[in-house]
């Protein structure tokens, strides 16, 4: 009897963990589905963009576009990742673009998180702190990399690192900021980071349980998270699929 409680204990754990997964995939899909109703390409004057982002033009990567004076069309591409929190009310607060294209469209996409503040989110979302990329095409409009399908938690290849674990170690190093606050009350430990990485070896969405380490370390790690390079995807039967993955950062004060 004791063994079949037991087990009983046991599965209901691994269950409550599938769920705790698939209640964050859906919190994922309905803000996702969310921003897609409600972002509008912003209208962009070249000389405003200009102003506020001397450098815009030489940013790798990015086809970066507007109206310039002389009749050129151009066009932002990329994504912009958004920090957030749903707390014990079940309300989002606490928006914060951590990775964006450029300040016009980082405020528009903050924005339109930010209205979400008067929906009301069910207790499996709170006490939890998020990160969620957003995809701008280069026509201006929006595209999305959140598909109705489950993610592939079991792929054949899992997500790895570019270089290796020895080269994930070599970023978290150079690119954490440790928090002034935590740093002059000595606070330190470890931040589980729980992801989805894309297709293309992007983080897609992360996130930590509020109890997991002091405000100040979840919210570096999770900005650490949404500026992770591009990684190995997932593999599953031959295709590169969408897949989670977990990273613990480690504050350790010298």
């Amino acid at each position: 009897m004791r063994k079949f409680l037991l087990t009983c204990c046991l599965v209901s754990f691994v269950v409550a963990g599938l769920w705790a997964d698939n209640d964050n995939w859906s919190l994922y899909q309905y803000v996702n589905r969310y921003f897609y109703e409600h972002f509008r390409y912003p209208d962009l004057d070249s000389a405003r963009v200009a102003e506020e982002n001397p450098s815009l033009l030489r940013v790798i990567g990015e086809a970066l576009h507007f109206i310039d004076p002389y009749g050129k069309e151009y066009a932002y591409e990329g994504r912009v990742v958004v920090r957030y929190s749903i707390y014990d009310r079940g309300r989002i607060s606490q928006v914060k673009v951590v990775n964006g294209l450029c300040p016009a469209i980082d405020k528009k996409v903050a924005r339109v998180i930010k209205s979400l503040r008067y929906e009301r989110f069910d207790r499996a979302y709170r006490g939890k702190e998020y990160i969620q990329a957003f995809y701008i095409s280069p026509d201006g409009s929006i595209r999305t990399e959140l598909p109705d399908n489950a993610v592939q938690y079991s792929p054949d290849q899992a997500v790895e690192p570019v270089g290796g674990q020895e080269a994930l170690d070599d970023f978290i190093a150079r690119n954490l900021n440790y928090p002034k606050s935590a740093r002059e009350s000595g606070l330190r430990g470890a931040v589980n980071l729980h992801l989805l990485v894309d297709k293309e070896g992007f983080v897609l969405a992360g996130w930590v349980r509020e109890s997991e380490g002091a405000a100040d370390l979840n919210w570096e790690a999770l900005r650490l998270a949404g500026n992770l390079p591009q990684m190995r995807p997932a593999l599953h039967q031959g295709q590169q699929v969408i897949s989670s993955c977990s990273i613990p950062i480690t504050f350790r004060l010298k």
